[in-house]
């Protein structure tokens, strides 16, 4: 440790103005320090309040503060009882369904999972209990109700039957992106994000409870805009927003104010030019960890503290450093009792305990988590239950 205070402490004698321990500048010119410092503190910002209390420390004996870095206790994995729910899947050509999770269970590899012909690759799989209905948001801005038990299920040997068939009024344009139980609706608000980082929030009056199948508007788009995420609950929790640059936002819900169904909404991030967008949006109070994942298979876990709340609209905190060329694919909130799946562009699937993510301070670049083929490109991250206690 004090080598690396030492070289710090070096440095920032040199520069009158401070400039040269910036991060940006530090992890431009230094990287080896900067690496080995964020390795044993957790972050840069860490490193400098250690040098900071270390140079306290030297003026006077009477102080004697110390800096103590975030450990992760031992985790015990235990199986959840939700591990038998169904999770629902969508693939990229936008098939949408429900299947038994035993189906994925946890393997040493990713292991090619087989989809109805035209379906295309498996890139989220969400579990949200076993709701008697559901409201069905699609990548059109429009929201249909459904009856759960009625959904597509995907058994591997029956054709996939299409949700189309269950909602007449359904352009074929229109896809799934996204569901939510009809109970959580009557719990506060809804709230959506776009790729291009636009919001809204709207009263749960605005959606109703009815189980309606004509489709009805739920946001407007503007012009090739999509849709990423919708969460429905009470307005006294938090938001985060994640950028496929590798920042994040953590912001308060009441920073967006509530507004009809046909509107676009307001800007909740900042993003980084033309090749940024949102990669997902979740609810950010009583959260403990969240995790990270690349195109390239570099992944980690942070501790969800980490992030102080600002204010909307701006570029947020950094979430993971990015190698040139790769962009963060998805973040999504975890605990480390639980379990995480990969999907790659080949269709392949690996669900892993979540600490086979290592936990690093939020500017580490991440360990290799998944091993890839030639060319192969992991395409999605999602949380479910512990499906295994060992």
């Amino acid at each position: 440790m004090n080598a690396i205070l030492e070289k710090i402490r070096e440095i920032g004698s040199q520069d009158p103005t401070g400039n040269s321990l910036l991060e940006l500048t530090i992890s431009t010119l230094n990287e080896t320090l900067y690496n080995d410092a964020v390795q044993y503190f957790g972050s840069w910002e860490e490193a400098l309040i250690a040098l900071i209390l270390d140079q306290n420390k030297s003026k006077s004996s009477a102080r004697k503060p110390s800096i103590t870095r975030k450990v992760e206790a031992p985790v015990d994995r235990i199986r959840s009882p939700k591990a038998d729910d169904f999770l629902l899947a969508r693939t990229k050509n936008g098939h949408f369904f429900r299947m038994d999770a035993e189906s994925i269970p946890i393997t040493e590899g990713p292991v090619r999972f087989r989809t109805e012909e035209g379906a295309g690759p498996i890139f989220r799989m969400d579990h949200i209990g076993v709701p008697e209905g559901l409201f069905l948001f699609t990548n059109e801005g429009r929201y249909y109700g459904s009856i759960t038990a009625v959904l597509p299920t995907w058994n591997h040997d029956e054709p996939l039957r299409s949700y189309h068939s269950m909602f007449s009024y359904m352009f074929a344009s229109e896809h799934v992106f996204a569901a939510l139980p009809r109970r959580v609706g009557q719990m506060g608000r809804y709230i959506h994000v776009t790729k291009g980082g636009k919001g809204k929030a709207s009263e749960a009056s605005e959606i109703g409870a009815l189980l309606d199948q004509s489709g009805r508007e739920a946001f407007l788009l503007k012009g090739e805009d999509q849709p990423v995420a919708i969460l429905s609950g009470p307005d006294t929790r938090s938001l985060f927003c994640a950028s496929a640059m590798g920042q994040g936002i953590h912001f308060e819900q009441k920073d967006i104010r509530s507004m009809g169904r046909k509107s676009v909404g307001v800007n909740l991030m900042k993003l980084s030019g033309d090749q940024d967008e949102i990669v997902n949006m979740f609810f950010g109070k009583g959260l403990t960890q969240l995790a990270v994942v690349t195109e390239r298979g570099l992944g980690k876990r942070i501790f969800f503290d980490d992030f102080r709340t600002q204010g909307r609209g701006g570029s947020g905190m950094q979430v993971l450093k990015l190698e040139s060329g790769d962009r963060v694919v998805s973040v999504v909130p975890i605990d480390a009792g639980e379990d995480l799946i990969l999907f790659t562009d080949n269709n392949r699937i690996h669900r892993v305990a979540a600490t086979h993510f290592p936990l690093m301070g939020r500017p580490a670049k991440g360990n290799l988590v998944i091993s890839l083929k030639s060319g192969e490109k992991v395409i999605g991250l999602s949380g479910a239950p512990c499906s295994s206690a060992t």
